[in-house]
């Protein structure tokens, strides 16, 4: 990776054509391009000599990421390698917890570039203030303060690794999202819930057989109390009669794929008839990836 040195002058500066003019007061930018996307960043200095210096370091921990070399004692960390190291430790959680660290791991880096911020330590609170603030796009409570509590579980990382040393957590201070004004949706109502299940129907990409899995989808989600990524790999050595109350009905029993906690539920004998006659062998294949769903 090679960094471009430049003066980004000031509108009535009279050297504002020659951005390689040195004997200007004006602010120092740095400028490169890494994996197809250009970058432009202040130097944080008017003077061309430490402009370079730092030019120079983020081309050395670019080459030592490259190449996997670990940071030296002392060493200035960079955010792009912490996070970096932060995932390689993470690499054991579920693949969603994963997914949703490099979410917002990939937001945080991509503001840093925008502002400057290179290395980690050059993160502060007021920046992750104005960083947090930027949430535009996150509309609820509980969406932010989840992004929250993935950034602290970051820098907390961050400053108890004896590699990486941050002196500080700059999430510290942090002020906590009042979540008590989004409570949770009640549920569907007999009402809703029928009107779901009936726009199965109406869905003019499903053909019968799709129409009947996906309403058996809907099913075992509420009857069963299951997520839909759970539901759509149900096996059917899962679903197995079973009598409460001399009532005949089905028990419906897995392991959650992300929590990897049990579930044992009782389903109306209806519901695990209509999962049992999907055809297929021995996974139920309620959903398939060519169909959105209802």
């Amino acid at each position: 990776m090679e960094i471009t040195v430049y003066k980004r002058h000031s509108k009535d500066c009279e050297h504002k054509a020659d951005r390689t003019f040195r004997r200007c007061s004006c602010r120092m930018m740095l400028e490169w391009s890494e994996n197809g996307k250009r970058f432009r960043v202040s130097a944080k200095t008017r003077s061309w000599t430490e402009a370079e210096q730092r030019a120079r370091a983020r081309m050395q921990d670019a080459h030592a990421r490259t190449i996997g070399e670990q940071p030296k004692a002392g060493e200035p960390i960079s955010l792009e390698r912490a996070v970096e190291m932060f995932t390689a430790k993470k690499s054991g959680k579920h693949k969603q917890t994963q997914r949703k660290y490099q979410y917002t791991l990939n937001n945080l880096k991509a503001w840093a570039a925008r502002n400057g911020r290179h290395y980690l330590a050059d993160l502060t609170e007021s920046d992750l203030e104005k960083y947090q603030s930027s949430w535009t796009t996150l509309k609820s409570s509980y969406a932010k303060r989840n992004e929250q509590e993935r950034l602290r579980s970051f820098f907390r990382y961050c400053c108890a690794s004896a590699e990486i040393k941050l002196p500080y957590n700059p999430t510290s201070q942090l002020e906590h999202f009042n979540v008590t004004s989004d409570e949770p949706e009640d549920p569907y109502t007999e009402k809703e819930y029928k009107a779901i299940v009936a726009a199965a129907d109406r869905v003019p990409t499903f053909t019968g057989d799709v129409a009947e899995r996906v309403k058996a989808l809907i099913a075992v989600m509420r009857y069963g109390g299951l997520a839909i990524q759970d539901a759509a790999i149900l096996e059917r050595s899962a679903v197995t009669p079973a009598t409460v109350n001399r009532k005949p009905c089905y028990r419906v029993e897995i392991r959650r794929s992300k929590t990897h906690t049990g579930v044992n539920n009782v389903v109306p004998k209806e519901v695990g008839d209509a999962l049992l006659k999907v055809a297929n062998a021995e996974r139920l294949a309620l959903f398939h990836r060519d169909h959105a769903g209802p």
